[in-house]
Formats: structure tokens, C-alpha cells, sequence
């Protein structure tokens, strides 16, 4: 029988990438983007690496500051639309640094069968490269980093969709959309798939928070999947804390087990 996994940051983190956002804020620091950081700051007080690991969340309230100054001087969205650009640009650029400066290095860790599929969260193309997935059976909830060549040096393009943040909590609607997540339109793209899910006979969420910014597709998803087995890994003793009080809360009625990342395998 086929087995389903949903995958996040963690799973990426487990094959030694740096892909924490604190390291995107070492890395805005260190090519001294400082147009970037001083958005992050003023627009999302985003202002430590400590800040910037919180990056979704803190990404959903834009400061009622700028939004006075927006409409002060009669400023239209395009500014926003400036900035949410030129932040996607320095991300992307640093996913591309951070992924493909260990890629020779990357081993696999994890044991898969080839009838598995897969949700994946992450922008990397981990389970492509290192396990030789095939993209059929991947869902890239947000896109993903591709390869490509340019002349004889190489290059790279991206296809992420940058939707970091639920929607931005404004005081005016007119600035709402430019940083909101298009989660419907993701939800509504994988219910194509849910047949096909459907069919898996297991389903392990790995290396996801489950924060403010997972919790919509968890709404819709995990009423399908009652009837299936459900496996959560857990990194820390918070994260088994967090996630035992989601499921009291949230997800009561169903019967989710749980594992510490360090004891699987995916062994079928």
C-alpha cells in the first residue's frame, strides 16, 4: 500500500540544509542587503535572527505605521508590491546559495518505497535530487528551487510562489492582498489529488511546526485522513508539547500516534 508524507522545514534541516530562517537574516546581514532588513524591520519589526525564525508568523501583521504613511502620502499597493518583490528576490537568492553549496555533499537518510507520496512545504528539490523521487509523485505546495543552464556557467531560475504569511492584518483592506497566502488556491489544487491520498494507507507529517501559517491545510486535510493511520514526528520535547495540545484542541476526534524524528527510519 501506498504511504503519504507531508513534509516541512525539518525534513530539509534532517539533511544538514540550513534552512531556518535565522539564516536568512545571516545572510541578509552578510550581503549587506540592508534595503531588505530595514523593511523586514520597519514593516514586519522582524529585527534579530531570533525574530526572523518566526518568519510566517511575524510576516501576517504589517506595522499600522506604514500604513499610515501609505495613505499620508496617497501611496498606491504598488509599494508594497515593491518591497514584497524585493524581499522574494534576496529569498530566493538565498535558498540557491544555502542548497546548492552542500548539494554534492547530500546523502540520503530515510528510507522510501517507490509508491509513496508526497506534500511537500519545503522550496528544495531534496526528495528529487537526493531520492530520486519522481515529480509525479510530489506536490509542491509552494513551488520549488529548478536548475537551469545559462551558456557555458550555468544559472539558476526559481518557480516559488511567495506566499509567506496568512492574511496581513491591516486597517485598511487596500493594502491587504499584497502579502496575503493564497492558502484557498492551494487547498483547491491539491483536492484534485485527495483520490489519489485517499488511497495511501498511512500518512506521516514530518519536519512541520504545525504553526498559525499549516493549521488552515491541517483543517481541511485531516477530516479526509480520519480512517487512516496518522504519524506525527516530533523534534524537542516543545514541539511533542505543542503538538499534544493541538491535538486536544484541534484535532480531538482523530488518533494520531507520535515519534521522535531520531527513532525513524521509513523502513516499509
Amino acid at each position: 500500500m501506498s504511504r503519504l508524507f507531508i513534509l516541512g522545514n525539518g525534513f530539509d534541516i534532517a539533511h544538514d540544509l540550513r534552512t531556518n530562517y535565522s539564516y536568512f537574516y545571516d545572510y541578509l546581514k552578510q550581503k549587506k542587503r540592508n534595503d531588505t532588513l530595514t523593511y523586514l524591520d520597519s514593516i514586519f519589526k522582524i529585527r534579530s535572527r531570533e525574530d526572523c525564525q518566526d518568519l510566517e508568523t511575524k510576516m501576517k501583521n504589517i506595522s499600522p505605521q506604514i500604513i499610515a504613511t501609505c495613505k499620508a502620502f496617497n501611496l498606491d499597493e504598488n509599494l508594497l508590491k515593491a518591497i514584497k518583490y524585493e524581499i522574494e528576490k534576496d529569498f530566493v537568492n538565498w535558498l540557491i546559495f544555502e542548497y546548492y553549496s552542500v548539494y554534492n555533499t547530500l546523502r540520503p537518510k530515510y528510507i522510501f518505497n517507490k509508491d509513496d507520496f508526497f506534500i511537500n512545504f519545503n522550496y528544495t528539490t531534496t526528495l528529487e535530487d537526493i531520492y530520486k523521487i519522481s515529480e509525479d509523485a510530489i506536490c509542491h505546495i509552494h513551488g520549488e528551487l529548478m536548475r537551469i543552464k545559462i551558456g557555458f556557467d550555468g544559472g539558476f531560475e526559481s518557480r516559488i510562489h511567495f506566499d509567506f504569511g496568512a492574511t496581513a492584518r491591516l486597517n485598511s483592506n487596500e493594502y491587504e492582498h499584497v502579502f496575503e497566502k493564497n492558502i484557498q488556491k492551494n487547498i483547491d489544487c491539491l483536492n484534485n489529488l485527495s483520490p489519489i491520498f485517499m488511497s495511501c494507507s498511512e500518512i506521516h507529517i514530518f519536519g512541520l511546526s504545525l504553526n498559525d501559517a499549516d493549521i488552515p491545510y491541517f483543517r481541511i486535510w485531516l477530516p479526509i485522513f480520519k480512517h487512516n493511520k496518522i504519524r506525527l514526528y516530533y523534534h524537542t520535547q516543545s514541539n511533542k508539547r505543542h503538538f499534544t495540545s493541538l491535538l486536544k484542541t484541534e484535532f480531538s476526534w482523530i488518533d494520531v500516534s507520535e515519534s521522535l524524528i531520531e527513532d525513524i527510519k521509513f523502513i516499509s
